[in-house]
């Protein structure tokens, strides 16, 4: 008899935890398919603010795209990106991958003491190889140019203890040395500021929550390249100014960790005479400063730096020196730029990511001296449009200004 009412206690248990499994599954499917209902009804967003990057959007079917799969891909990317409280499910998804020991949440590693770390690209060789060769011609039509060129290692590069235990990273700095080694014997002049930036590891050099290097690690890189550049290094004439502590870079946003937060320095040279302006031919306005404040009150806080990417801008400075930078760059120079104002007349600056003009025009109409190629590493890795940009620049006129003569 007791065996009986076992049997019928643990037939009635079994079946209770069926049943609040099925009520369980139901709800979630329930959920899924009220998330994805909405995710239909709320018109679909083009950017996210949190990951600081386009969304996709949704893709037209096309015989091609079908047959290779391309079209469906981008429809798991569709219905990822444009799923309904996206931001919100990646805070709950890096707080489920914390408590159960994960490194990676969103492919940000996830580092130690809190620091959030950009993977080492690694580098497409196509791409890579075809920007060393149009470098290595652009600096042979041009001759008579200095210049100067420094990729710039991510923080896993320069400070591996702060990362998971054994996570798997690519040697970035073997990457760099093997594009120094590539343009010897080259016009340019190449600067490596990994050494230095290790130096300097234990200071606040690189974002906790954001890929890009302070304003800090800036400024050892400037003093690295300011001898190659001829210009002076001025240690110790800059005063630090702090311009946000609110913060939160990229790589929180990627890995939904949205509990830490930067802080923003600006550097001031002291009794600092440079009179300049610059000029935003995208945006049709003109600014004297290089700072736009405005965008502290966004959530890419690090676009106070030149207000972000742009095709191309230019910066006039009352200077009489009689020396002209063409500077090929990424985001990492945004906050770099401001230590090189009281040395040149003219900064001419070009993001050949979005830069769609003929270079060979530019050279023929403004009186360049000097040229510096400054990128982050994992940008050059994979950088297809440098090489494009620069075939544009082939020797058409020899006697134009800033060419041969």
């Amino acid at each position: 008899m007791m065996a009986a009412n076992r049997k019928n206690d643990d037939m009635r248990k079994n079946a209770l935890v069926r049943n609040r499994r099925r009520i369980m599954a139901v709800i979630a499917i329930a959920v899924i398919f009220g998330l994805l209902a909405i995710s239909l009804i709320i018109p679909d967003r083009t950017f996210s603010p949190d990951e600081n990057r386009d969304l996709q959007r949704f893709p037209k079917p096309t015989v091609s795209s079908i047959a290779s799969g391309s079209y469906f891909r981008d429809l798991n990317s569709y219905m990822t990106d444009q799923f309904a409280f996206r931001d919100a499910w990646l805070g709950i998804h890096y707080l489920k991958i914390r408590v159960t020991g994960g490194e990676e949440a969103g492919g940000v590693l996830l580092g130690k003491k809190g620091m959030l770390l950009a993977k080492p690209t690694v580098p497409d060789e196509k791409a890579v190889k075809n920007s060393e060769d149009a470098i290595r011609t652009f600096a042979s039509d041009h001759s008579d140019l200095r210049m100067t060129m420094m990729l710039v290692p991510c923080a896993a590069a320069v400070m591996p203890e702060h990362l998971p235990n054994d996570a798997p990273v690519r040697n970035q700095e073997k990457d760099i040395t093997d594009v120094q080694k590539s343009l010897e014997g080259s016009n340019v002049t190449f600067v490596n500021p990994t050494d230095t930036l290790k130096k300097h590891k234990s200071e606040y050099i690189y974002y906790k929550t954001d890929h890009h290097w302070t304003t800090l690690g800036a400024y050892y890189a400037y003093q690295d390249i300011a001898e190659s550049m001829g210009l002076s290094k001025d240690p110790g004439k800059y005063t630090k100014y702090l311009v946000s502590d609110t913060f939160r870079g990229t790589l929180s946003s990627q890995s939904g960790n949205h509990f830490r937060k930067d802080e923003i320095y600006v550097f001031a040279r002291k009794n600092s005479d440079v009179e300049y302006y610059v000029s935003y031919p995208d945006l049709k306005k003109t600014t004297a400063t290089v700072y736009d404040t405005e965008k502290l009150k966004e959530k890419d806080q690090y676009q106070v730096f030149l207000g972000g990417n742009h095709p191309y801008l230019e910066i006039h400075t009352a200077n009489k020196t009689g020396k002209s930078l063409l500077l090929f760059k990424d985001s990492y120079a945004n906050s770099f730029v401001p230590f090189l104002l009281p040395y040149f007349d003219t900064i001419y600056m070009i993001d050949p990511r979005y830069y769609y003009d003929d270079l060979s025009t530019m050279l023929s109409t403004h009186s360049v001296t000097d040229v510096l190629f400054l990128y982050s590493e994992n940008t050059f890795a994979e950088d297809k449009m440098l090489a494009d940009v620069l075939e544009t620049a082939k020797v058409k006129n020899t006697n134009a200004p800033g060419q041969s003569k």
